[in-house]
């Protein structure tokens, strides 16, 4: 799947979020990059639904060929035209990601 902004350093961003949140440095490379894609998928997909939510339909409609297109680069753009919120949205879904995490290992 496509970054939601495009913007070639989000998976680092939010991998770099969800690494110092959890303290996940004491896992082997292998495990922590094979947990970080798949957290990183399931904030991006959460990301992609709220901002999809906030656009009008034309909007949404055009974001939407934009991200079958799979340029980045014109999604990054169109983020940062049609979404100025963008970056609050993304740092929410991360926390909100990260607090769940923390909750189901607190309750096991």
């Amino acid at each position: 799947m496509n970054s939601v902004i495009g913007a070639e350093k989000t998976p680092d961003f939010i991998q770099g979020q969800i690494i110092s949140r959890l303290n996940l440095d004491y896992l082997p490379e292998a495990d922590r990059i094979k947990l970080l894609d798949s957290m990183a998928e399931v904030i991006n997909q959460r990301i992609l639904l709220r901002v999809l939510a906030g656009l009008p339909k034309d909007k949404s409609g055009a974001l939407a060929k934009l991200l079958d297109k799979g340029e980045d680069s014109e999604v990054a753009e169109f983020m940062d035209e049609n979404v100025p919120d963008f970056l609050a949205v993304m740092q929410q879904e991360i926390d909100a990601v990260s607090n769940e995490l923390e909750s189901a290992s607190k309750s096991k």
